[in-house]
């Protein structure tokens, strides 16, 4: 490679919380910056509305200032607060610099958003934004197909998030089960809480682990209402060390979530070797198949939901199959190698020649 593309990426603050701040910090540790001209540039962090509001005001002149010496703007983009940022972004980057706009598409809820939350005015705005675009990445082929309702297939990639590969998991003795994400229904902790009962009867050493924050306080208020709060940890936003300790602790992952992308956490999850139970939502299904890498449940289906995960505390040997099936599938094909690949040769295809 002559000459390295020059990127200006433009996304959440990398110590955030939440998967793109993830996705972002894996470029970094996997060396992206070796293979291009990499300038990154957040547009969210604080905890005040009034501190967020100042880091993107001084995020819009950042990228002002940058985009003359940059080929290509990466943006990451995701559903309400985070596309009317970046909307603003993509404008001054197509009609005033003229520069190659490529929109990373990540927000779980970004169909919803459309079509529940955007009268026609916005709708049409959204469209505009999408067309003004010279590539958009999908995180799964269902993903593209919505997408190209809303605009031109052709510019339309799929690039699936992707994780580190670590060790397998040898031992799946413990009844420990793993929850990873933001407390609140659309990744169906409330779902997980409500079966336990149940399961406790029947494994009397079972725990829950529960690592993410949003709605903490009234996750643990239903416990102690529900007399179960001695077989569930609470342990909050954890830092990368410490959920790695998690993932070696646990046998099983569950995310029963209504809307999805491609959920990082059930990546890192399987790329430990863990048994993932989730919901088919999303880009999930392309990557899960039932009973052979994982089990599928329909979302906010509770009985379905008990029965997979009963149905692996129960047999460990088909729980060490579904983990290793799963380990497999993302060592083959959601690798962060894999991923940069991709990456790279689409920057290549938009840079000048």
């Amino acid at each position: 490679m002559d000459m390295k593309p020059r990127i200006l990426m433009v996304g959440p603050d990398r110590k955030e919380k939440g998967g793109i701040a993830s996705v972002v910090s894996q470029y970094y540790e996997h060396n992206l910056c070796d293979l291009i001209d990499l300038k990154y540039i957040s547009t969210s962090s604080g905890d005040t509305l009034l501190s967020k509001y100042i880091h993107y005001i001084a995020s819009l002149f950042k990228c002002i200032y940058n985009m003359p010496f940059y080929d290509i703007l990466h943006i990451h983009m995701a559903s309400r607060g985070s596309y009317y940022r970046k909307r603003i972004i993509i404008c001054l980057a197509k009609k005033v610099f003229q520069k190659t706009v490529l929109i990373h598409l990540h927000g779980a809820e970004f169909q919803k958003f459309y079509l529940e939350e955007c009268n026609r005015r916005k709708k049409d705005q959204i469209k505009k934004t999408f067309d003004m675009s010279d590539g958009i990445i999908a995180l799964s082929d269902e993903w593209k197909k919505f997408l190209s309702e809303l605009t031109d297939s052709d510019k339309i990639c799929v690039i699936h998030n992707a994780v580190a590969i670590q060790e397998c998991k040898q031992s799946y003795t413990k009844n420990s089960i793993l929850f990873l994400g933001r407390l609140g229904k659309r990744k169906g902790i409330y779902d997980v809480i409500s079966i336990l009962p149940e399961l406790i009867k029947e494994y009397p050493d079972l725990r829950l682990y529960v690592a993410g924050d949003g709605e903490i306080s009234r996750c643990q208020k239903i416990c102690k209402e529900m007399n179960i709060e001695d077989y569930i940890e609470f342990k909050g936003w954890l830092d990368r060390n410490r959920i790695i300790d998690l993932f070696k602790e646990c046998s099983i992952f569950v995310l029963p979530s209504y809307h999805e992308g491609l959920p990082m956490s059930m990546l890192e999850a399987m790329s430990h070797g863990l048994a993932v139970v989730v919901t088919a939502v999303g880009g999930i299904p392309s990557v899960i198949s039932q009973n052979y890498n994982g089990l599928l449940v329909k979302a906010g289906d509770g009985q379905a939901l008990r029965e997979s995960i009963d149905c692996l505390l129960k047999d460990k040997n088909f729980c060490s199959k579904i983990g290793r099936q799963g380990y497999a599938t993302v060592k083959e094909h959601y690798s962060i190698e894999c991923h940069i690949k991709q990456l790279v040769n689409m920057y290549m295809k938009f840079c000048p020649k």
